[in-house]
């Protein structure tokens, strides 16, 4: 995907703003082989953070790991603490970035999908158990699948609007990125 700067200025301007989360992926949830966008999140980490300069290392994480969390009502993921879910990432900010996307067949009946690696992640911990290893996968798939927890739909918002912005987003960000109108959602900094 190819923005201009000014593009990537306005996006990171609305991602501050903390009405956007910086995401655009599918994920391999969807059997394309025109696009692929699995590789935002380091897209993000090597060039706005560390290239550019348009979030700090710390916005990013939070971004992209407790607002989903609380969003999406998983109380049990989101921020590094005793008892909750070890999903980790471990990757070195000078030389985080996407790899090419490729086709795999690794789909039923050898389907192809594009796949997107990254460089400079160099381990992977899903619920507690190592994926990723010095950059290599280890065979463990200890993933599972997570819905919304009921938390959710039970934010605080100042108008009816935003809450039914906010219950769709938190349906639909991880599988398509952000959904509806480009209208910000109004919600408190507790409520996300």
């Amino acid at each position: 995907m190819t923005r201009s700067n000014e593009e990537e200025n306005q996006i990171a301007a609305m991602v501050k703003s903390g009405h956007a989360l910086p995401t655009q992926s599918d994920a391999g949830a969807h059997l394309n082989t025109n696009f692929c966008t699995a590789g935002e999140s380091s897209y993000v980490l090597g060039q706005w953070v560390r290239d550019r300069e348009l979030l700090t290392l710390e916005d990013a994480i939070r971004r992209y790991t407790f607002q989903p969390a609380r969003i999406m009502g998983l109380r049990d993921r989101g921020m590094i603490r005793e008892g909750l879910a070890a999903d980790l990432m471990v990757f070195d900010l000078a030389s985080i970035g996407i790899k090419e996307d490729e086709v795999t067949h690794d789909g039923p009946s050898g389907t192809p999908r594009r796949v997107q690696g990254a460089d400079g992640v160099s381990h992977v911990i899903v619920g507690g158990q190592v994926v990723l290893e010095h950059g290599k996968h280890t065979g463990a798939l200890p993933g599972r699948v997570l819905r919304a927890g009921r938390e959710h739909s039970r934010l605080s918002h100042p108008d009816p609007w935003g809450a039914a912005v906010a219950a769709r987003v938190a349906s639909a960000w991880v599988a398509d990125g952000p959904a509806g109108s480009t209208r910000p959602a109004s919600r408190s900094k507790e409520a996300v």
